[in-house]
């Protein structure tokens, strides 16, 4: 990443509590064991912001993912389904976290951190559940205005995204009037 330390320790800090925050609801639909690993790795991420040297290196990050897979397989005996799958998406963006190093990176934890938190709506479609995951989500948005940003600041960021979030508040309004739901099967 081009940009200060400093700056680069922001992004990550905030880009590390909206993941977090698009996670916590998964804790009803996953397994503790699968959950309580998320949050271990996240944690070592965290951990990671200002002791560069405790990120993994290569072998010792495929030892996690191995652990991972097998934590994983043991579960669920599959890899398929909605919840394997869901699960499987939590620990692969876990994963994902020990791995940044370029900027290219963040927005790829970005946009799996939005598939985590769409994939919420599998489980439970409240209007609660919408409007937090339309918060979080948020926070996400102005993570990645944060990592375009040349001089990133929070409430400047989160300021965009509410912006951005009510221009696309007509056209969402649109959609879910005018097309159809379809079912899915169980």
């Amino acid at each position: 990443m081009t940009r200060g330390l400093a700056d680069n320790q922001r992004v990550l800090v905030f880009l590390l509590l909206s993941i977090g925050l698009i996670t916590f609801p998964h804790v009803n639909h996953i397994p503790l064991p699968i959950f309580a690993a998320f949050y271990l790795l996240l944690s070592w991420r965290f951990i990671c912001i200002w002791q560069k040297n405790y990120l993994p290196n290569k072998a010792l990050l495929l030892v996690v993912t191995t652990a991972a897979i097998f934590l994983l397989y043991q579960q669920y005996h599959s890899f398929l389904g909605r919840d394997a799958g869901t699960s499987l998406f939590v620990l692969a963006l876990a994963l994902k976290l020990l791995e940044i190093k370029k900027q290219r990176d963040l927005y790829l934890v970005n946009y799996l951190a939005f598939i985590v938190a769409t994939s919420q709506f599998l489980f439970q479609q409240s209007i609660l559940m919408a409007i937090y995951i339309l918060l979080v989500t948020s926070v996400l948005l102005a993570t990645l205005v944060s990592i375009n940003s040349q001089k990133p600041k929070t409430i400047p960021a989160l300021k965009t995204a509410a912006i951005i979030i009510f221009q696309a508040l007509p056209i969402s309004i649109i959609l879910f009037v005018f097309f159809p739901r379809v079912e899915a099967p169980r």
